[in-house]
């Protein structure tokens, strides 16, 4: 993501939500965010610069509370979720210093050759 352009660094977003619902809000939920998702669809025609793929994923899986994964207030969730991003933030400033580069190109070479080799820029399963 560091090599796209500011814009899309600040439009893009990295959210868990844990909220707790009887199946039928859950459903309406789903149904809410699978229009709202639908109403983007075809807004943008041809290909314009600056445009790109946003990828979107929707998980509502129920969970039940185990003796690892108890039942938090949602807050606490939310405050251990900052505090755990924060680590990591630190950790990859941490980790990005002068050999950074040196990590990562192998790893955008190969993954360039890879998607110039495959018929169509597309994955084999």
């Amino acid at each position: 993501m560091h090599e796209w352009p500011d814009e899309w660094l600040r439009s893009s977003d990295l959210r868990n939500f844990k909220i707790r619902l009887t199946p039928e809000l859950s459903l309406e939920l789903a149904e809410k965010i699978h229009d709202l998702i639908d109403n983007y669809r075809g807004r943008i025609l041809g290909d314009p610069e600056g445009a790109a793929v946003v990828r979107t994923h929707l998980h509502m899986l129920p969970r039940r509370p185990t003796e690892r994964n108890p039942v938090m207030h949602p807050d606490t969730y939310l405050m251990l979720y900052h505090l755990r991003s924060a680590e990591l933030r630190q950790q990859v400033a941490e980790f990005r210093g002068p050999r950074a580069g040196l990590r990562t190109q192998p790893g955008r070479t190969l993954v360039e050759l890879c998607l110039r080799v495959l018929p169509n820029g597309r994955h084999r399963h």
